[in-house]
């Protein structure tokens, strides 16, 4: 199942492309229930091709390499994902690299979704470099989800803040329920693209 989803994606992903999933554990329930949110995910990442990230200044420390992961098992593939995980559950606290393989592994059949911000390849590259930042920073986990802490991040928080950093305007469509930021934040049609899968065709709007 895991190795058709991944052949699937490797089809039509990119650097840049926002991967949101259920877990399978029973924090990614709590957080499921929690946010309630739509799609009825517990956790994101960005997806980014090695040699991209590489590009970028990405060191690929054998300390901020999540789930067991190798930095052989980094070597053999071609994608990855970058994302802020919990030490508690992937042995590495805070933002990490692991292979979308290994990624699409911990999630509930079904729940995978992937969405490209509508942003130009100057914006991109400069999402890969503040990426590529976070990891060599080993910055950690926030586990208060503070979504205006720039010093621990969460999934989300993470992705919002190299947004930012980025300069892109697609921040400004972020929702938030008891204070911690939604992962509806990312399938604004607004803002971006639903690129797996492609029969789904509801999201999340947000007005001017």
């Amino acid at each position: 199942m895991t190795s058709a989803l991944y052949t699937q994606l490797a089809a039509v992903v990119a650097s840049g492309d926002i991967i949101l999933r259920k877990g399978k554990g029973p924090v990614s329930s709590v957080i499921a229930w929690y946010l309630h949110d739509d799609p009825h995910s517990s956790h994101c990442a960005l997806i980014v091709k090695k040699e991209d990230l590489a590009g970028t200044g990405c060191l690929f420390p054998k300390k901020r390499i999540g789930f067991g992961e190798t930095i052989q098992d980094i070597n053999r593939e071609n994608l990855l994902v970058v994302h802020s995980v919990a030490g508690c559950l992937s042995g590495v606290d805070g933002v990490q690299v692991e292979t979308l393989e290994g990624f699409l592994q911990h999630s509930v059949p079904g729940t995978d979704t992937v969405y490209r911000p509508f942003m130009n390849a100057s914006v991109r590259i400069k999402v890969l470099t503040a990426a590529a930042d976070a990891v060599n920073r080993d910055i950690p986990f926030d586990y208060l989800y503070r979504s205006d802490n720039q010093h621990a991040l969460y999934c989300s928080s993470f992705l919002v803040s190299i947004f930012r950093q980025a300069g892109w305007e697609g921040c400004s469509a972020i929702l938030k329920k008891h204070g911690i930021l939604r992962f509806s934040s990312f399938t604004c049609s607004r803002w971006y693209k639903r690129i797996y899968p492609d029969s789904l065709k509801k999201s999340t709007s947000v007005p001017r």
